[in-house]
């Protein structure tokens, strides 16, 4: 896939994780992510954080360049 598309999802991840978030704090919640506060309110940060973690990783990883680097 191209470096854009990665790119793209992983914005999409970490958005939706951060906006998520925001949105639980003032008890507002996404209708398509309701099933991650039936593991309970812990559980639900963690998959949160994991989303945003995730999205931030995708991100790094598409716009690193591995071609500049040398091996040993």
């Amino acid at each position: 896939m191209p470096k854009g598309l990665w790119t793209l999802i992983g914005f999409i991840f970490f958005a939706i994780g951060i906006l998520s978030m925001v949105l639980a704090v003032i008890g507002a919640k996404f209708t398509f992510l309701t099933w991650i506060d039936a593991f309970g309110a812990s559980a639900g940060l963690i998959i949160r954080l994991l989303l945003i973690l995730t999205g931030a990783i995708i991100m790094v990883v598409s716009l690193s360049d591995f071609k500049g680097e040398q091996e040993i």
